[in-house]
């Protein structure tokens, strides 16, 4: 697959000049098999590591990572060289979301049921505290799910708001009127820690309404770019890395959805992050190497879809609440482009092991 990249980059004349070349993609396809093989090795070996110790470093570390977010991060320009200790929101919530369900796993096995309304109270004050809004919205499915795992009348009522909002919506009486109604008795409550998520809810002030929310629009904008790209290069796409290095026309870009937009250049808009794993995915590798990403991912976020409707979660025990976290990055990457790090693999590694060992008993060698 790393090799489709490399291919795509030398067939390429529309990256910009100076931003990328064969090196440095054959260097960042390579960083994708590292990454690949970080997934191998958690799927084949999974039954010979103590997921329950790694759990508790996974756990200080989500602490560390608190820590460092909220309260030790500066940056201090010298002559000679400059400190940076920040970390960026959106690095810090896919984080947390990755690994929630290992801290879910942790404490559970520490002190059973009564551990997990603190946790999910932490999990969702963490996120709410960022001020962020996707991270928002998927801590708090992460809290309903968990719950629902563990108490069957949670999986109830669940299942029944399922299908209540599915009837609604196709009967045509689930409004984003009635949506953002719904949201307004929420919104009193989370508006202390996370404004901007208050306002998501309620689709007041600029950040709340994503017609105007400039954040919002340049995702809209990349996914805009991704079609080009697709249109394009459809097959084997422009090469691993090289989405900020693609010069797409972006033809929406002076239209009167993204008005608010036109403060930049198109030359600016190309140098952007795709904000979205998926449209920068499949913009890099095409439609081979997205099906093939596809075939990976959709049997596992099928069953564990599977699992969660029917109720079948004694056979996998505790360790069903780190696929949770599978379940929230899959939702999560929608707005953000973290598939180019170790902590995907690694998670889409153990949580396809999960369900391979409780399946056919053990888990099937590579």
């Amino acid at each position: 697959m790393f090799l489709l990249g490399i291919t795509s980059t030398i067939l390429q004349p529309e990256l910009l000049p100076g931003r990328a070349s064969m090196v440095s993609s054959t260097l960042f396809a390579l960083r994708y098999a590292y990454w690949f093989l970080i997934c191998i090795y958690f799927y084949s070996w999974y039954n010979y590591i103590n997921i329950k110790a790694i759990s508790k470093f996974i756990f200080w570390g989500y602490i560390a990572q608190i820590i460092g977010f909220y309260f030790l991060s500066f940056r201090l320009d010298l002559a000679l060289f400059s400190i940076n200790t920040g970390m960026t929101r959106n690095g810090f919530v896919f984080n947390s979301i990755a690994f929630s369900g290992f801290i879910y796993y942790y404490f559970f096995n520490l002190y059973g049921k009564k551990s997990v309304p603190w946790v999910t109270l932490g999990v969702i004050l963490n996120l709410l505290l960022t001020n962020g809004r996707a991270g928002a919205v998927v801590g708090l499915l992460i809290g309903i799910v968990s719950y629902a795992i563990l108490y069957p009348k949670v999986t109830y009522l669940l299942k029944s708001a399922v299908v209540m909002v599915s009837i609604a919506t196709f009967s045509g009486a689930f409004t984003s009127e009635n949506l953002y109604r719904i949201g307004g008795f929420i919104a009193p409550y989370v508006q202390t820690f996370s404004p901007r998520f208050a306002g998501l809810l309620t689709k007041t002030g600029i950040e709340g309404d994503l017609d105007l929310d400039k954040s919002w629009l340049i995702r809209e904008l990349m996914v805009t770019k991704a079609h080009e790209i697709i249109e394009l290069h459809p097959l084997i796409g422009i090469g691993y890395g090289n989405f900020t290095s693609f010069d797409a026309p972006l033809d929406k870009l002076y239209t009167a959805q993204f008005y608010r937009l036109s403060g930049e250049t198109r030359e600016y808009y190309n140098t952007r992050s795709g904000h979205n794993g998926y449209a920068e995915y499949v913009s890099e590798t095409g439609l081979i190497g997205f099906s093939l990403f596809l075939l990976l991912i959709i049997p596992i976020l099928w069953r564990i879809l599977f699992i969660l409707w029917m109720g079948r979660f004694q056979r996998y025990g505790s360790q069903f609440l780190i696929l949770v976290s599978f379940l929230g990055v899959t939702i999560h990457l929608y707005s953000i482009a973290s598939l180019t790090g170790a902590n995907y693999w690694f998670l889409l590694g153990v949580s396809s092991a999960i369900l391979a060992k409780n399946q056919f008993g053990v888990i099937p060698k590579l």
